[in-house]
């Protein structure tokens, strides 16, 4: 029986230290996934580069149109905006910022009561002479002239900003930041943009030599016949096919007519 023990005792020994190389290599392979960073804040048109420890993934982004993302994790920020990045299971938040910050965006929620806009722009001075039940026009500050907005039976309809034609590059560039341009007629000095939502339409016109109007309203109201299925791929994926460069050209061709 003691000869039994002895030799039993050895093996047993062998058995428990295997087990415990077996247990410590399974706790390393079992490293859980990570995506680094995990936020990430750009400028327009920056790129920064995501990394996914955890072996093959597979990279999406939730709104393309405001950031996108390559096979390599690549990250391109298209338009001003906040959207998730996935690797995989695991995300990465992605704020998008703008360079041009030229005027403060009127009031946009149609259907709004004139009481609503009129907390909306708190600290605007209203012009009375020029307030009634149908619409309402405040003086800007800094690049903006006026603030106007339009009302059918006490409900917003319209929101419009009036801005020196001098800001007109500025004008370009913050536009393009933040939406898409579907169409544009220089002999009717006019573009349209649309929010990748598609909640609203902007329509920008050459009011004078002086002024932009600069004109939000309700998107399905006021498509017509702007949107159409090629250009709806632009404003669901990655924006804009004009950049501010080619906006102002535009633009600057319209004031020279």
């Amino acid at each position: 029986m003691k000869t039994n023990r002895l030799f039993y005792w050895p093996l047993m020994l062998v058995v428990f230290v295997s087990g415990l190389v077996f247990t410590g290599c399974s706790e390393e392979n079992e490293e859980p996934a990570s995506i680094t960073p995990s936020s990430v804040s750009l400028y327009v048109g920056d790129k920064a580069y995501l990394t996914y420890i955890g072996g093959k993934c597979t990279w999406t982004s939730e709104t393309p149109f405001i950031a996108s993302v390559t096979n390599e994790g690549k990250v391109t920020g298209n338009k001003v905006g906040s959207t998730i990045i996935k690797a995989n299971e695991l995300s990465c938040k992605v704020t998008v910022k703008g360079r041009y910050n030229t005027y403060k965006e009127p009031c946009v929620k149609w259907g709004s009561s004139i009481d609503y806009v009129d907390f909306f722009m708190d600290g605007y001075l209203l012009e009375k002479n020029y307030s009634d039940r149908d619409g309402l026009i405040y003086i800007g500050s800094g690049k903006v002239k006026h603030y106007i907005y339009l009302f059918d039976n006490d409900k917003l309809q319209s929101s419009t900003v009036m801005i020196s034609t001098d800001y007109s590059e500025e004008v370009a560039g913050f536009l393009s930041e933040r939406y898409a341009i579907i169409s544009y007629d220089i002999d009717n000095y006019s573009f349209t943009f649309v929010d990748h939502k598609k909640e609203k339409c902007i329509f920008v016109k050459i009011y004078n030599l002086s002024y932009l109007q600069i004109t939000y309203t309700d998107y399905p109201k006021s498509r017509g016949d702007v949107i159409t299925k090629s250009n709806i791929n632009i404003i669901e994926n990655e924006g804009s096919q004009l950049d501010k460069s080619i906006i102002f050209k535009q633009f600057s061709e319209s004031l020279e007519q």
